[in-house]
Order: C-alpha cells, then sequence, then structure tokens
C-alpha cells in the first residue's frame, strides 16, 4: 500500500503544527484533509486558527520509509509538549495507524465499564434517536460489508423475543 507524510500550517501565519502520515485510500491521501480522530490539542488549534493548511510532503513511500520521515519531521520541528517545538503532535511519530496493545486495550476497558462509562445512567433522547435512523436511511451496504456482517452474526442464537419481533415486521411489510 503506498504511504504518504503530510504537514498542516497555520492558515494565519504558515507555522507548521503538526506532522503525520496515512495511506491512500481510493488514491487520495484523505487522512491528510481529515479532521476525524485528532487530538483534543489538534482540535483546538484548528478551532482557534481555522482550517489548517495541508501539504503533502511526500507520497509512495513504504509504511517504513513513512515512519521515518515521519519521525525525522517531528524531530525537526519539535513537540511543543516536550517544549522542543511547535508540533501538536502527541508522539515522536511511526506508530501511523493508532493500534494499540493488547495491554492498553483492557485497561480501557475496565476504566470504560459500569459507572465510568460516558452514557451510564443515559438515554438518547426521541429525537437523537429519530435523526440517528433518518440519517441511515436509503445507504446501501456493500457486498463485502454484507459479507462481513453475516459472517459475524453466524452461530448466534435468537431468543424467542427477537424471533417474533422480526416475524410481526415481515407482516408488517407485506401489508403495505
Amino acid at each position: 500500500m503506498e504511504h504518504f507524510v503530510y504537514i498542516h500550517k497555520n492558515p494565519v501565519n504558515g507555522e507548521v503544527f503538526y506532522v503525520g502520515q496515512g495511506s491512500k485510500h481510493r488514491g487520495r491521501e484523505e487522512r491528510a484533509h481529515s479532521k476525524r480522530s485528532r487530538s483534543k490539542w489538534w482540535n483546538n488549534y484548528v478551532n482557534k486558527y481555522g482550517p489548517p493548511i495541508v501539504e503533502v510532503v511526500s507520497i509512495d513511500l513504504t509504511k517504513e520509509e513513512a515512519d521515518r520521515l515521519e519521525m525525522e519531521l517531528i524531530k525537526q520541528y519539535g513537540r511543543k509538549d516536550l517544549n522542543e517545538g511547535n508540533l501538536v503532535n502527541l508522539t515522536d511519530g511511526g506508530d501511523g495507524n493508532g493500534k494499540r496493545s493488547i495491554e492498553y486495550c483492557k485497561e480501557h476497558s475496565l476504566r470504560m465499564k459500569g459507572e465510568n462509562h460516558p452514557m451510564w445512567g443515559k438515554k438518547h433522547s426521541p429525537e437523537w434517536i429519530e435523526n440517528n435512523s433518518k440519517s441511515h436511511m436509503g445507504k446501501k451496504l456493500s457486498e463485502e460489508t454484507k459479507k462481513k456482517m453475516s459472517e459475524s452474526r453466524k452461530g448466534q442464537k435468537r431468543t424467542e423475543e427477537t424471533k417474533i419481533a422480526t416475524q410481526r415486521v415481515i407482516e408488517e411489510e407485506k401489508k403495505v
């Protein structure tokens, strides 16, 4: 897979404030332009100064080359949290895809159980449920996604309540 390295610049003064990497998706460097899965620090910076100027530094790299270049650039520009520069990066780079260790996942799972979970004791409002439902209506799932969903459900037991509810939906659809 083709990897690339990019930088984000402050739209006001052109200062580099973030270095990142990604892999091409459908021939595009989507990660460089995405606001998803960013740290609070990155989001606060962008909220203060506006959308970043995105500059792709290098393309068509192997994962190892992208890791190396990202680490070099982060070292060159310096991390703000270490008082070495202006970058809002929280790591020295090279950790690319965000995969977490098994230990971290277990600890996080324990931290989020029961009363510690942000939705503990809360329910979505009827308006939220309705809007969420509408936002998904008409979306077509790819055959690959359907197959994965089917595979994940194989071997699961359906309760009598689920069977009755499913039958009720089928009967209502026949009436319409």
